[in-house]
């Protein structure tokens, strides 16, 4: 399950950093460019944990540079000289803290005579729990839509237990179907049950005579269903309290540091 599920991670985390670079564009007498570059937070599938986030570029020919990016609502940019070359290395890592949540990087060509495009796809690196997409809009209400919670870098995950919450004037949940990380239908248990503010959820592979078991790796715990009920936006979250992961034998996970949870939001544009 968790390579068809690699697939999937890098689409949701898709993001185009334009790097501005034409003829009109004025270049340094050192053969270098200015470059641009800019990506927001929804667009990176990145939640409110992130409070830096560090550019590095690298090559042929010049020692990498490092450079944090501004952080204003949700949206990151920066500019930088790169020389002109191939293969010029655009990384990205996202922090919360010291703590490296997130990173991916892309390599391209910078000349005086071109515009690229650079995709970065920003894969979690820690134990993380995550609503996906991370922002999504209903243009109407009476409108459904869907969501996912996903889990990424566990390690021997047999069983989980979750409670989803959200406003529910705004969006009210119908449904809920296993993701299929842990297995198929006839090998899991998958529990849940609505109610007005928020939506349990348990998910757990079946006993097989006591032998060790569990699930490493990165895949979809649940796909939800939501009805759009008035116009408005609210956070869809993951509550810790409620929130467990478990081994076969019981044991919490991850067995050490921490999950990270990254919640998401619902906005309701229309009547």
């Amino acid at each position: 399950m968790s390579g068809r599920f690699g697939i999937g991670l890098l689409l949701f985390c898709l993001a185009s950093l334009m790097i501005g670079g034409c003829a009109s564009t004025s270049t340094n007498p050192d053969n270098s460019q200015n470059v641009s570059i800019g990506a927001s937070f929804k667009q990176l599938g990145i939640g409110s944990n992130v409070s830096r986030v560090l550019l590095e570029v690298s090559g042929s020919g010049f020692p990498t540079m490092t450079q944090d990016l501004d952080i204003t609502n949700g949206f990151v940019r920066a500019e930088v000289e790169v020389p002109f070359g191939t293969n010029r290395v655009f990384a990205l890592t996202a922090y919360a803290g010291q703590t490296a949540l997130y990173y991916g990087a892309d390599t391209a060509d910078v000349s005086a005579s071109a515009v690229t495009e650079v995709s970065v796809y920003m894969r979690p690196q820690v134990p993380m729990i995550k609503i996906t997409p991370i922002y999504s809009s209903i243009s109407s209400i009476g409108q459904e839509g869907t969501l996912s919670v996903e889990v990424y870098n566990v390690d021997s995950l047999f069983g989980i237990s979750l409670r989803l919450e959200a406003d529910s004037s705004i969006i009210e949940f119908l449904s809920a179907n296993a993701g299929g990380f842990l297995g198929t239908a006839e090998n899991t248990l998958f529990f849940v049950q609505t109610y007005p503010h928020y939506l349990p959820i348990g998910y757990t592979m079946r006993g097989n005579n006591g032998q060790p078991m569990g699930v490493t790796g990165s895949g979809s715990i649940t796909t939800v269903g939501y009805l759009a009920k008035k116009v408005g936006k609210t956070p869809v979250t993951i509550d810790p309290a409620y929130l467990r992961l478990i081994d076969w034998q019981g044991n919490a996970l991850p067995r050490q540091g921490q999950i990270y949870i990254e919640n998401g939001e619902v906005e309701i544009l229309g009547s």
